[in-house]
C-alpha cells in the first residue's frame, strides 16, 4: 500500500490531528514532504481525511435539520473559485493535488433543510396542519408506562430537597419547554440519568438531586421514536418531519406543544420522545413528557430521592475547517 501524505505535511492543528488519527506509523520518509516523524497517509486515508476533516466538519445546522457545506469530485480539479484561510489553503492545496480532486460550496437537496411537506405544513396553519396532526395520531404507535419503568427526574438548587411535590411538574405558566411552551403543566423524565443532567445544563456549582419516579399506574403515551412513514421521497417524510423538529433548537417548541395538545385533547397522557442530547449519544435516548401534576395526584410515585455529584465530565470532539 504506497503513502502519499503524512501529518507532517500539513499546518492546521485540527487537520494534522484528524490525519493523525487515521495515519499508520511507519518510520519511512513521506514521498511528500520528507519527514520519517509522520503518520502515513494511503490515497484511501486520504479521501477519508478529506471526508471527515472537509465535508463532514462543514456541517452546518439551519433551523430544521442541516447539512455539509463542502464537497470534493474530480470534476471540480483545479477549478476551486474560493480560498480557504492562509493557514489552511497549502494543506487543502496539498489534498486537491494528492486526489486530483477539487474542493467545491455544496448546495444541498431542500429537504435536508427542512423543507419537508409535512413540517411546512405544521409551520402553517388550518386544515393542512390538521391533516399533518391527523397523520402523526394514525402512524404513530402508543407507549404504555406501567410499574415495571424506571424514571429519573433531576432538579437543582432546591429549598427542601426531601420534599417529592418539589420533583412533581412546575405550576402553570411557570415552566415552559419542548412539549409545553404555553406553560401546561408537564413532568419531563428520563430512563437515562445522564441525560437528565444534560438536559438540565446543570454546573458544578450547581447542587443536584435525582429523584427516582415509578409509575403507580397505566400512561398511555404518544410514541415519537418509533419510525413513521417515509414517503416516496424525503420531501415527502413524516419520518424526517419528526426527526428535524425533535433536533431542532426552540423553533420547534410551538409545533410540539401543538401535538402536545392535540395528544390531551386524544386522551393521552404523556409522550415518548428522542432527547435532544440523543444526537450526542451512539443510542437513541427516549425522554418522556407527562402531562399533568401527576405525583400530585398519586399517578407517580417518588422512590428515593439522592444528592447527585458531578465528579466527571469527558468529551469526544472532531474538528472542521473554517470557510
Amino acid at each position: 500500500m504506497p503513502f502519499i501524505l503524512c501529518s507532517m505535511c500539513f499546518s492546521d492543528f485540527g487537520l494534522i490531528q484528524t490525519a493523525i488519527k487515521l495515519g499508520v506509523d511507519k518510520s519511512e520518509e513521506c514521498v511528500n514532504c520528507q519527514s520519517s516523524k509522520g503518520l502515513k497517509l494511503s490515497r484511501e486515508a486520504v479521501e477519508e481525511l478529506a471526508m471527515e476533516f472537509f465535508v463532514k466538519g462543514s456541517w452546518s445546522r439551519t433551523t430544521f435539520g442541516g447539512s455539509w457545506t463542502l464537497q470534493l469530485n474530480d470534476y471540480h480539479f483545479q477549478k476551486r473559485d474560493f480560498l480557504f484561510p492562509d493557514w489552511l489553503e497549502c494543506d487543502a492545496q496539498q489534498i486537491e493535488k494528492a486526489l486530483k480532486q477539487g474542493f467545491f460550496l455544496y448546495g444541498p437537496p431542500m429537504w435536508r433543510v427542512g423543507y419537508v411537506d409535512q413540517l411546512e405544513a405544521l409551520q402553517g396553519s388550518g386544515k393542512e396542519r390538521n391533516k399533518v396532526l391527523d397523520q402523526i395520531f394514525e402512524h404513530y404507535p402508543s407507549f404504555i408506562l406501567n410499574q415495571e419503568k424506571t424514571i429519573f427526574r433531576l432538579r437543582s438548587n432546591l429549598d427542601d430537597p426531601r420534599e417529592p411535590l418539589q420533583f412533581d411538574s412546575a405550576p402553570p405558566g411557570k415552566s415552559k419547554a419542548r412539549f409545553n411552551n404555553d406553560g401546561f403543566p408537564t413532568l419531563y423524565g428520563s430512563e437515562d440519568l445522564e441525560i437528565c443532567i444534560h438536559e438540565c445544563r446543570v454546573t458544578i456549582a450547581d447542587e443536584c438531586y435525582v429523584a427516582t419516579l415509578r409509575a403507580t399506574e397505566e400512561f398511555k403515551c404518544l410514541d415519537l421514536t418509533a419510525e413513521g412513514p417515509i414517503g416516496n421521497t424525503p420531501f415527502e417524510s413524516l419520518d424526517l418531519a419528526i426527526k428535524f423538529l425533535m433536533s431542532a433548537e426552540t423553533a420547534s417548541y410551538e409545533i410540539l406543544t401543538l401535538i402536545a395538545n392535540s395528544a390531551r385533547k386524544r386522551r393521552y397522557d404523556g409522550i415518548l420522545f428522542r432527547s435532544y442530547f440523543s444526537q450526542l449519544k451512539s443510542t437513541e435516548i427516549p425522554n418522556l413528557a407527562l402531562f399533568g401534576h401527576p405525583i400530585r395526584n398519586g399517578k407517580i410515585k417518588v422512590d428515593s430521592i439522592n444528592r447527585l455529584h458531578l465528579d466527571e465530565a469527558s468529551y469526544r470532539f472532531s474538528f472542521g475547517p473554517v470557510h
